[in-house]
C-alpha cells in the first residue's frame, strides 16, 4: 500500500516541478501580455465609440460590456502570474527561481498576492 503513496508523491512531485518549468518559461510572454491587451482594448474601444453616435442604453450597455471584459481578462491575467510566481518559489529548481528573479521587476507592485487575488483579503489579512 505504501508503494502506491510513494508512487502518487514522485508522479506529483515531478508534475509539480514541470509546471514550475513552464511557469518560468511563460513569464516573458506575460509580461508583454497587458501591453498587447491595451492596444487591442483601446483599438476595439474606438471602433465601438466611432459607430455610437449618440447616447443611448444600448450604448452605454456595450460600454459597460466592455469595461467589465478589461476588468475580467486583467484578473484572469493576474491570478496566472501570481499562481506561476508561486509554483516557481514552492518547486522551481535554480534556473527556474533565476527567471523569476529577472522579471520581478514588472511582477512586483503589478500583481497582487495569491490570498489577495483567491480570497479576497488585503495586505492586512483583512476581509475586502
Amino acid at each position: 500500500m505504501s508503494n502506491m503513496y510513494e508512487e502518487y508523491n514522485r508522479e506529483n512531485a515531478a508534475y509539480q516541478r514541470r509546471w514550475a518549468d513552464d511557469a518560468a518559461c511563460r513569464l516573458p510572454s506575460l509580461a508583454k501580455y497587458c501591453e498587447r491587451f491595451y492596444k487591442a482594448y483601446e483599438a476595439f474601444r474606438g471602433v465601438i465609440l466611432e459607430h455610437a453616435h449618440e447616447d443611448t442604453p444600448q450604448n452605454d450597455k456595450m460600454i459597460k460590456e466592455l469595461i467589465s471584459v478589461k476588468k475580467n481578462a486583467l484578473l484572469n491575467w493576474e491570478k496566472t502570474v501570481a499562481l506561476d510566481v508561486m509554483q516557481i518559489k514552492r518547486y522551481g529548481n535554480d534556473r527556474d527561481k533565476a527567471k523569476l528573479r529577472e522579471n520581478m521587476f514588472w511582477i512586483r507592485g503589478t500583481i497582487r498576492s495569491v490570498d489577495e487575488l483567491f480570497n479576497n483579503r488585503t495586505k492586512e489579512g483583512d476581509e475586502e
